[in-house]
């Protein structure tokens, strides 16, 4: 066990770089927090390391409470894990796989697409150069954990992501209704974040989602729901009529 009094030590200022996304580029590990991540985590086996206040808990590093909660933005009492995040393998096309394309800098938002997309099955789900990092803690805890077990990869800027065969949400898009692509051709979704700067040729294949005229728009992940859910429906339907 390594006892921690400083906010200078050196192992302490690795800790806290990895609060940044700048920190888990640099060094492939992150940190996970929340009673039932970790409990979760601790149970799969996997290696870890544990840091705690209280010696009780025979943790790998033993902080003072005051540093201990200086290094846990949720404030929680159960340990802090020390974990080594397998980074997204960079992304290449396949016409006939099922993909959802992120360029999305909230990690919250980020870690709840993450999540939504691998609930329902998507072959990859690919970040963009304009994405958060998805093993900030905030990604981590949006997701309950998914991006440990979701297929991500990594690819370039949203500028340059081509349009062939990418279809958008926009709510000045084709009704999601009438909407009945082949599932067996493999698709590809553009989500974004209001504002992302789409160009007119990504959204030339756009699909608006009919919501009632009181609403404005839906957040990003209820729209991402609500089109997988529609994709499923229809997946399934296809697949019965074979």
């Amino acid at each position: 066990m390594t006892i921690i009094e400083s906010s200078q030590n050196k192992t302490y200022r690795y800790f806290k770089s990895l609060l940044t996304a700048k920190g888990l580029k640099k060094e492939k590990h992150c940190l996970v927090m929340g009673k039932t991540l970790t409990k979760e985590l601790i149970n799969s086996k996997k290696a870890y390391k544990k840091i705690h206040f209280d010696e009780n808990e025979s943790p790998d590093y033993l902080l003072s409470k005051d540093l201990f909660n200086d290094l846990s933005p949720l404030k929680h009492q159960s340990p802090i894990l020390v974990y080594n995040f397998i980074e997204p393998k960079s992304y290449t096309y396949s016409k006939n796989t099922f993909d959802v394309f992120l360029p999305v800098g909230d990690p919250k938002n980020l870690g709840a697409l993450i999540r939504t997309a691998t609930a329902f099955n998507v072959d990859k789900v690919v970040l963009l150069t304009e994405s958060a990092h998805p093993f900030l803690h905030e990604s981590i805890r949006a997701s309950s954990g998914a991006v440990f077990n979701a297929p991500l990869f990594s690819s370039g800027s949203l500028k340059d992501l081509k349009s062939e065969d990418l279809y958008t949400l926009d709510k000045g898009g084709k009704s999601l209704f009438d909407w009945k692509p082949s599932l067996t051709d493999g698709i590809k979704i553009l989500l974004g974040e209001e504002g992302g700067g789409l160009t007119s040729s990504q959204l030339k294949n756009s699909i608006s989602i009919p919501i009632s005229k009181d609403v404005e728009s839906l957040n990003v992940n209820s729209a991402l729901t609500s089109t997988l859910t529609w994709l499923r429906g229809l997946e399934h339907n296809q697949l019965a009529q074979i």
